[in-house]
This record gives structure tokens, C-alpha cells and sequence, in this order.
């Protein structure tokens, strides 16, 4: 039989005795009046500063220990101990004004917590209570002699009675049931969080300038007089009908007029005016004793006109938002507003939603605007239109417009970046020009079209039957490619094709990147390091860029080999990579010639890339001395000498030198003779035509009178002796006929230096009037499609990879925008206000 199991008794829980909590006491009637409690707090240490983080506890005990007093036999003994005490105490509270705040407490609860000993809890009768409140209002009337109410008494004005919470609080207490009194009194008890005392304290503490206590706001606050008046009328005090009121009192000397808080700023304005006209009179005029002042009362729709209505705001955000590329969705960023609200928070900022909503108005009121400038500074111009896919595969097509104002200021303005629809044929791109030249009614405005050499748009333009000038930047850069791909410069294609090679190598290796930039600071420490440029083959010029680099960092390239061989970083897979791609000696000589026969081209580029000096006025004289200096350069026989006489014959033949380029350059000053063509005959039939062409702008318009071109044949006669020989007919000046003036603008000498031909019309638009007219149309014929290309590189930076969602439509108003407020802002620079 297996034996029992012994179960393990477990212990008997000890049962320990509760502490006996003692009932709490219940409040009386009514608290502790003023006096007592300072007479209280005269014999314990309740002013003292250290008593200022425990006065929610002190209140508690306070309370609760004033009610046990008051139904001790000895309270009237307490009572008498403090109307005793109530004179040196208020003398205390008025000496201790300036101090930190303080607690108020009991001097009952003081003596409780003295002696240890608990009252008897017992309630008294109402006949005793009766007999209580006489004997406390018989201690009021023995004190009256002392009020801290009072103006002349010592006692700080912080420390007031609230009699009004007394009330209330008096009211309350009549209502509750001994239930309700009880939980009223176990409450402090029962509650975790300190709570506030039963009754309102009775003193205000004072606070310092930096506090940011909780205690209530002044229920009667002094009042300010209304706008700038408050600094010419201070905020008083007066007794009327034996009650304090705040009253508004002049501040001049000797002037006790007195208004009420609610006077207006008319009646005050009236006092001032009556009262102190002479001061009234200088603080009017905005100076008084050498220092501005002012009276000016500020209206209200004074004080919101920094606040800019909402219209401009979301143009001005429109602005931001098109000119910076920011996405709409900025205008929602909390961080952006937040921004905003830190200089003014009453701006009413438009969401990015309002503000994509609103492009379309804002493109509208700029499209009015350019209407106006058009009208008013505009007699004819020129176009340039080109074709361009976004990175989100949507074709736009771009119109500009140049033109020359009467001061010969030069104006660019972007007409239309239009989605293109497909097919992008000659007939609808003939279609999508005509549309555009209705839409700005531009049909006799319209001189020439630029652009590059694609077969479609240069059959739109001839649809279009708009005289077409080929972009002389695409020109040079196609002239270049095309003579590199001639089988019979194979070498030369080879010769570039290593170079880039070579740089790529270094490109799209972050460590050869590296070793090429440690190479550049060990050899050179003062230069910035470089690195490697790749060609592309639709990006002008960036052939001789590629290989311009890489002649200048050739000795780091160098430096780079013989670490990657035999020192601390050695990789010979590395090295032999770079080995192989790095030309030898000889073909770095040839990359040399190569590049001084591509630095005419880039210059060519580079100078009528800019708006100032990309006109076709200098178009054909500078191209024939691209093609003479080509021509002059001492190459030896060989493959660069061939290279260098089919690349002069390839530009040749494609900058077709028109009669339109040639009568454009008749009207630079430079060459306004044509001494650089050699043809005679040409140049005597390009004369003959602008001849003809002025002639026929004669008979349209009043020919206006020329200036004299002679000073000395302008001295008048009025008071000679030879002033009685004139006669009324003789007086008339003799009129200049077109021809004239044609023949005299060619007769006259050449500029040896090259003007600036804007310039110089402006200064002899008078001498010249019709030959000025001409000079406004030819001058303002761009010689390169650049106008476009900027638009397409605008367009290329606001359609990133994170904004290919922009509708087609979207994306014209963005780009329109922007350039239509460029062109608008530097002709009210130039003094059109539009």
C-alpha cells in the first residue's frame, strides 16, 4: 500500500488591525473674515517665501483644522487671541508687499497641529452659532478703525476680499444637506491630485513681470483710450456716488478733464483740438520740440492695407510657384505655412489646389498684358518655333516672338509652348503656326521664322508662306557632325572615339573617380578638382568639350596609371583597362589641331547664343570670317588639312547666305556699306532693293523731317543781316526724299570698330527716320532658334520624374507664365507700364 501523501498546510493569513482613520470635520458656516486670518498668520511664518510651493497643502489642513476650532470650547478664547494680533498684522502684510506670495493659514490649525490632540467632533447648535456670528460682527465694529480698503491705508492693494466668490460660496453652503456636506469635506481626502481649496483664497499675491501664474485675469482692468489717443490720455481712477470708477483723464498739464472708458476717438480728438489748440496744431504737422510725432488716427481700412487682398496673393504665389519650378504641393506643406504665419498670420494662404485651379486666369491676364506691349512698342518682328518630347513622352511645339521698340530696346516674348498632336506632319505643323498667328494677331507683323533644319518644319514655314532663316547654331553643329562621319576621316572619328572611351571609363567608375580627383589635389592643390565631360550627340559643341577635358587632366590620368601599376593601391585589371584606352603621344598632338580647328565653331555658337548679339545683322560677315580664318591656319598636309577644307565647305553650304542676311547686315553700322562681299553686282543690287523698300515705306507713311546731318548748316539766320534777304518760301526746309536719305546713310563712312548697332540707331534714329524703321524689322530677326531652346530647358527642369503627371495643358500655362512675366517685368524696366 503506497504510502499517504503529506499535504503541506499552508499558513493562516495574519489579519493585522486597521488604522482608525478619524472622520473628517466637517466645514463651518463661514470662513475665516480678513482679519482674522492675517491676525492668524502674524504668529506663524505664512509670509515667508518657503511657503510658496506647499499652498495647496496648507490650504487643505488649513480648512480642515479651522473647522475643528470652531467647535472647540476655546474658540471664542481664539478669536479674542486674534483681534488682538489683527493691528500688527496688517502692518506685516503691507511691509511684506513687495515680497513673494504667500499662504494664507489658521492660527486654530497652527494650534491643533502644536498640541497633538484632536477636537471633539461635535456640531454646534444653532443658538450657539447665532451667539458665534454676534460675537465676530462685535470684533468688526471694535476694528473698523483699521481698514485695509481704505485709500490713505498702508496695506497693499493686492490684497483685497473676492466678497462676490464669498457670496456664492455662503449661498452654496445654506443649500447642502449634512450628506452633502460630509462628501463636501471628504473630498480632500479621497482625491489623488491636490484640489482646490473649498473657499477662494483670500489674498492676491503679487505677480512679477515674467510670471505666468494661473490665478484669474483683473475683473476690472483699466481701460486705454481708443487708437493713437492712448498715448495723449492715461486710464484713473475717480470716486463717484462713493464707488471707484476708471475714468479716462487728459494727460496735459494742468487739465483735469475727465471722459469715460467708452469716449470715442472723435471726442477726444474734439477735447484736444479745443482745449490745446497749439498743441493740437504742431502734433498735426507731424513734429513737435525737433522729434516725429503723430496724431493721424489709424481707420481700419488703414490698419489692413499691409494685408494684400487674396488675388494678388495667389498671383504673387502663382509667380513663386512657376518661376522657382515648385510643385502645388508646397503650398499645402504645414512647415511652409507655418513659415508664412511666423511674418504675418492673418495672410490667407491659397492651397495648391486654388492655385492650379487659377493658372488658367493668371496665363489669361498675362496674354492681355502682352497684348497691350505688343500694340504699343511693336511695328514688326520675328518668330522662332521648335519641337520638343517630354520626358513623360509628350510633344509640345514653342513659338517666340523678338521685336525692337522705338528706343530700339530689345524685346522676347514667348507666344505658345502648344501640345503637338499627332502626326506631326508639315501640314499640321503649318496648321498649329497659323492658328498661333491668329491668336495674336500677328498676320502683317511677321517678318521670318528661325528654325532648325528639319525637312517638316521647314516645309510648314513654306505652306505657311513665311520667309524661313535656318538656325545658325544647328548649322555649325550639324556641319561638324556630318564632316566627322565622311568615310575619308575615319582616323579622325577613330581619334574621338577613344577619348571617349577614355572618359567613360573614368565616368561610370566611382573608384577611378576617385583615384582621378586624389590625383588632381596631390599635383595641383590649389586648382578645384575636375572631372571627366562626355559628348552627347545632340548637344552643340559638346565634342570639343569632351576633348578639351581630357587634354587638361591628362597628366593626373597619368599619375592615376602609375598608382593603379606599382603603388599602395595597385589593381593591375585596373590598370590595364586604363593602359589600353589612354592614346599615345602622337594622337594626343592630332586631338591638339583638332581642337583649334572646333574653337572658331564654339565661339560662333557661344556669342549668338545671346540675346544681345544673336542677330542676323552679323550673321554673314561673321560666318565669312569663320570660313578666312579656317582657311589661314598652318596645318600640315595630311588627314587634319582635309579635315579642316571640308568642314569650311560643309558650313558653307549649310549658313546659305540669302539676300534677307545680306540686307540685315546692311544695317549694322560695321558693315552698313557691305565692303565684305566682293561681288559687286550683289552689293549694287542689295543696295537697290533697301532703296526700294524705303521708297515704298515713304508712300504708306508722311515722311517725318531728318535731322540735319552738318552742325554748321544748322545755324539759323533769324538774327544775321542776311535775315532780310529770306523770304517766307526760303525759311521752309527742303524735304528729304527716301532715296536721299538711303543714299546718304550708304555714303557715309565705315565704323572701324564693331558697334553695337542697337546703340547706335538710338542715337540716329532722327538723322535717319525711315532707315530706322527698316533697322527695327532686320535687327530684330534672330539668327538662331535659342529662344526655343530655353523654353525646352525650362520645360525639362519643371517636368521632372516627379511631376509626369502635368497635363499637357498644365505644363504650356507653366512654361507661358513664366516667360510672359519676364518679358512683362523688363518692359516696365524699360518704362512700359503694362
Amino acid at each position: 500500500m503506497p504510502p499517504k501523501k503529506r499535504v503541506k498546510e499552508r499558513p493562516k493569513p495574519v489579519v493585522r488591525p486597521r488604522k482608525s482613520v478619524p472622520m473628517p470635520v466637517l466645514p463651518t458656516r463661514r470662513p475665516p473674515t480678513l482679519r482674522s486670518s492675517i491676525g492668524a498668520s502674524s504668529s506663524s511664518s505664512v509670509l515667508q517665501p518657503s511657503n510658496r510651493t506647499s499652498s495647496s497643502s496648507t490650504q487643505r489642513s488649513s480648512t480642515a483644522a479651522s473647522s475643528s476650532s470652531a467647535v472647540s470650547p476655546s474658540s471664542s478664547a481664539l478669536r479674542s487671541s486674534t483681534v488682538a494680533s489683527t493691528s500688527s498684522s496688517v502692518l506685516q502684510a503691507s511691509a511684506v508687499a513687495s515680497s513673494p506670495p504667500a499662504v494664507v493659514t489658521d492660527d486654530a490649525s497652527q494650534n491643533s497641529r502644536g498640541s497633538g490632540k484632536q477636537l471633539p467632533k461635535r456640531r454646534l447648535s444653532q443658538s450657539e452659532d447665532e451667539d458665534e456670528d454676534s460675537e465676530i460682527d462685535d470684533e468688526n465694529e471694535e476694528e473698523s478703525a483699521i481698514d485695509p480698503f481704505s485709500i490713505d491705508s498702508d496695506v497693499d492693494d493686492d490684497a483685497y476680499f473676492d466678497q462676490d466668490a464669498f457670496s456664492a460660496s455662503e449661498e452654496r453652503e445654506r443649500s447642502l444637506t449634512p450628506t452633502l456636506l460630509f462628501r463636501e469635506a471628504l473630498h480632500p481626502l479621497l482625491s489623488p491630485q491636490p484640489s482646490r481649496p473649498i473657499f477662494p483664497p483670500i489674498l492676491r499675491p503679487e505677480r512679477s513681470n515674467d510670471s505666468t501664474g494661473d490665478l484669474p485675469p483683473d475683473p476690472n482692468p483699466p481701460p486705454e483710450a481708443p487708437g493713437v489717443w492712448k498715448l495723449y490720455f492715461k486710464a484713473g481712477q475717480k470716486k463717484i456716488g462713493g464707488q471707484m470708477q476708471w475714468k479716462l483723464i487728459c494727460g496735459q498739464p494742468h487739465c483735469n478733464s475727465v471722459f469715460s472708458p467708452k469716449s470715442s476717438s472723435s471726442t477726444l480728438n474734439y477735447h484736444f483740438k479745443k482745449a490745446h489748440r497749439s498743441v493740437y496744431t504742431e502734433l498735426k504737422g507731424g513734429h513737435r520740440n525737433g522729434e516725429d510725432v503723430t496724431m493721424t488716427q489709424t481707420s481700419i481700412r488703414d490698419s489692413m492695407s499691409t494685408i494684400p487682398s487674396n488675388k494678388v496673393i495667389l498671383t504673387s504665389a502663382l509667380n513663386w510657384l512657376v518661376s522657382d519650378m515648385q510643385p502645388f504641393s508646397v503650398l499645402d506643406s504645414d512647415y511652409f505655412r507655418a513659415f508664412i504665419r511666423l511674418f504675418n498670420s492673418s495672410l490667407t494662404i491659397p492651397c495648391g489646389r486654388t492655385a492650379r485651379t487659377g493658372l488658367l486666369d493668371h496665363r489669361l491676364m498675362l496674354t492681355e498684358r502682352l497684348k497691350t506691349l505688343l500694340d504699343r512698342s511693336c511695328i514688326s518682328g520675328s518668330m522662332t518655333i521648335d519641337s520638343w518630347t517630354s520626358d513623360a513622352g509628350k510633344p509640345f511645339m514653342s513659338f517666340t516672338f523678338q521685336w525692337l521698340d522705338s528706343n530700339f530696346h530689345q524685346h522676347e516674348c514667348a507666344l505658345d509652348m502648344a501640345p503637338q498632336p499627332y502626326p506631326h506632319t508639315a501640314f499640321a505643323m503649318a496648321g498649329l503656326i497659323r492658328e498661333i498667328i491668329f491668336k495674336w494677331d500677328l498676320n502683317l507683323m511677321i517678318n521670318s521664322i528661325t528654325t532648325d533644319s528639319a525637312r517638316a518644319v521647314e516645309n510648314a514655314c513654306a505652306m505657311s508662306s513665311l520667309p524661313r532663316i535656318p538656325c545658325l547654331a544647328h548649322s555649325v553643329h550639324n556641319a561638324i557632325k556630318s564632316t566627322l562621319e565622311v568615310d575619308e576621316h575615319y582616323d579622325i572619328r577613330s581619334l574621338v572615339d577613344s577619348v571617349h572611351k577614355l572618359c567613360k571609363l573614368f565616368h561610370s567608375s566611382p573608384k577611378m573617380t576617385q583615384l582621378l580627383q586624389g590625383s588632381q589635389e596631390r599635383l595641383n592643390p590649389t586648382s578645384r578638382a575636375l572631372v571627366v565631360m562626355m559628348d552627347v550627340v545632340t548637344r552643340w559643341n559638346s565634342t570639343l568639350t569632351m576633348l578639351e577635358r581630357a587634354r587638361h587632366l591628362l597628366k593626373s590620368m597619368e599619375d592615376v596609371l602609375q598608382r593603379l601599376s606599382d603603388g599602395d593601391e595597385a589593381d593591375p585589371v585596373a590598370a590595364a583597362k586604363l593602359r589600353e584606352r589612354l592614346p599615345a603621344p602622337a594622337s594626343w598632338r592630332r586631338i591638339d589641331i583638332l581642337i583649334e580647328i572646333l574653337k572658331p565653331m564654339f565661339r560662333t555658337t557661344q556669342i549668338f547664343s545671346s540675346s544681345e548679339n544673336g542677330t542676323l545683322a552679323t550673321m554673314a560677315p561673321w560666318v565669312m570670317s569663320i570660313a578666312a580664318q579656317l582657311r589661314g591656319m598652318e596645318i600640315e598636309v595630311g588627314p587634319m588639312a582635309d579635315f579642316r577644307d571640308d568642314l569650311v565647305i560643309e558650313l558653307e553650304n549649310r549658313v546659305e547666305l540669302t539676300d534677307t542676311v545680306i540686307v540685315a547686315s546692311a544695317f549694322h553700322p560695321s558693315f552698313h556699306n557691305l565692303w565684305y562681299i566682293r561681288d559687286e553686282d550683289r552689293v549694287g543690287l542689295i543696295k537697290t532693293k533697301i532703296r526700294a523698300e524705303c521708297m515704298r515705306l515713304a508712300d504708306r507713311e508722311p515722311v517725318p523731317e531728318a535731322a540735319p546731318s552738318n552742325p554748321v548748316e544748322a545755324i539759323s539766320h533769324k538774327d544775321s543781316v542776311f535775315a532780310y534777304l529770306e523770304t517766307d518760301e526760303d525759311r521752309i526746309p527742303t524735304p528729304v526724299t527716301a532715296r536721299d536719305e538711303a543714299t546718304r546713310y550708304f555714303a557715309r563712312p565705315r565704323e572701324r570698330a564693331i558697334v553695337d548697332p542697337f546703340h547706335w540707331w538710338r542715337e540716329n534714329k532722327d538723322e535717319y527716320p525711315l532707315m530706322a524703321q527698316l533697322a527695327r524689322k532686320y535687327l530684330a530677326m534672330p539668327a538662331t532658334s535659342v529662344a526655343s531652346e530655353r523654353m525646352f530647358s525650362f520645360a525639362g527642369n519643371t517636368v521632372t520624374d516627379k511631376r509626369t503627371r502635368l497635363t499637357s495643358d498644365t505644363v504650356s500655362d507653366i512654361v507661358f507664365s513664366h516667360y510672359a512675366s519676364k518679358c512683362i517685368s523688363s518692359a516696365n524696366d524699360k518704362g512700359f507700364n503694362v
